[in-house]
């Protein structure tokens, strides 16, 4: 068969190793002719085995994890762009996360395929069941009705007006033809939204986000109201907070700093003799509390984004890379304040919220600031813990602030220039 060569590469890349990729290449096909009459668009084969031998590879080396949250096999179009775009229109299948590729750099279709995999749950009993056995388990009507022990008329209504919601409710996610905001792109935004630091612009692209996704919803509401407890920073201070929030792959921070800067009216001249294009040659320059480049030696963060005074963004290249370090530069600016303020948005690696070993409901959290090294100042730490958690515990810190999705468990002082500021606390999930 045509796709054997190709089946057997694609489930290499799953398993690595050879033999047991031609054991999935061989039940892959096997399974695929078995069930070739459910497939609509026979355009669509390949994709349509591939996620077939993605359910058989989960399915036999991960059997303990639940990998109905990977795979949908979906190929009706969710969005018909072909009166615009001249396009055949975009389908459930092609959102799906292709496992040759880093999921870093399918970001988006990993979060549509979340979205879709939601929009099936919230169907009727029916509904859902007929949609996962014909489209997920790749079963025929005959056999669906069979399983469900329903007619085979009753399999085709319930499934067709099932997909007919989830695409009609999977619109709301579809801009012209292309995708809103993804979460990963909004992250960079929420803490600049919840403050109103934004550009019109950039505030309608994250409400045309959080209105169709609530994990979003629930950050930046949550941030809104935290920012009305946290105290601003006073006359010549150092102020530095952080705010972190524990996704399922990575840690959210917020990272807010205002602190002097004497030199000031020395840059902004400057930025203004540049019309705020930073030219490369910037990166010799150095002024007391500022420079137009910044360092980051913490490879488990990635940077999503730097803002300025009243929430200009910074944007930034990379100019150098080191085998402990990145150095960026910045390549537009406005002109900065006195007390100058910036904020940075970082995804890490680094988990704050974890599973206690003696009890997997137990949950343990730990959050830290980064210990300043020239100077002292106040510092905050605020660590974002579900408000649904029970029997929540502060082991070190302040208090508890409630702001509705989360609570925030905090420290916040004042502090020598090499001191840290930490949270622990524990509660049950």
């Amino acid at each position: 068969m045509k796709y054997n060569r190709k089946l057997i590469l694609y489930a290499k890349t799953l398993c690595n190793n050879n033999d047991h990729a031609e054991e999935i290449a061989q039940e892959t096909l096997l399974t695929g002719f078995k069930y070739f009459g459910s497939l609509n668009d026979r355009q669509k084969v390949f994709p349509w085995l591939k996620t077939i031998a993605k359910r058989i590879y989960l399915r036999k080396f991960h059997p303990n994890e639940d990998y109905y949250d990977f795979t949908v096999s979906i190929d009706s179009p969710v969005f018909d762009d072909s009166n615009s775009s001249g396009n055949t229109g975009i389908t459930m299948a092609e959102t799906i996360v292709d496992s040759t590729v880093d999921i870093e750099e399918n970001y988006t279709q990993n979060q549509l395929c979340r979205y879709i995999l939601n929009e099936i749950d919230k169907l009727s009993q029916k509904q859902r069941d007929s949609v996962i056995f014909r489209y997920y388990y790749g079963f025929s009507v005959k056999e669906t009705a069979a399983s469900l022990k329903m007619t085979g008329n009753s399999v085709k209504v319930s499934s067709h007006i099932g997909l007919e919601k989830v695409k009609e409710n999977l619109k709301n996610y579809f801009i012209k033809g292309d995708y809103i905001m993804n979460c990963k792109e909004a992250y960079a935004y929420l803490l600049q939204y919840a403050k109103g630091k934004i550009s019109e612009h950039g505030k309608e692209e994250v409400e045309k986000h959080i209105n169709v996704c609530k994990e979003c919803r629930d950050i930046a509401l949550s941030l809104a109201e935290l920012d009305k407890h946290i105290t601003p920073a006073q006359e010549k201070e150092h102020r530095n907070y952080v705010v972190h929030f524990q996704l399922p792959e990575y840690s959210l921070e917020y990272v807010s700093v205002n602190m002097e800067v004497e030199s000031y009216q020395e840059v902004n001249a400057k930025i203004e003799e540049w019309q705020g294009v930073i030219p490369f040659d910037s990166i010799y320059l150095r002024y007391p509390g500022f420079s137009f480049t910044f360092s980051q030696v913490d490879f488990t963060r990635e940077t999503l984004a730097e803002f300025g005074d009243d929430g200009f963004q910074l944007p930034f290249e990379e100019i150098e890379r080191g085998d402990n370090f990145i150095k960026y530069r910045y390549t537009k600016m406005n002109k900065i304040r006195n007390p100058h303020e910036f904020a940075i948005v970082f995804l890490s690696k680094e988990k704050k919220l974890n599973q206690s070993v003696e009890h997997p409901d137990l949950i343990y959290g730990h959050a830290q600031n980064w210990a300043r090294r020239n100077c002292g100042g106040k510092i905050g730490v605020y660590l974002a813990v579900p408000s649904s958690g029970k029997n929540l515990r502060i082991r070190q810190g302040d208090d508890i602030i409630n702001c509705g999705a989360y609570k925030f468990v905090y420290a916040d002082r004042h502090v020598l220039y090499n001191e840290y500021v930490t949270v622990n606390c524990s509660y049950i999930q």
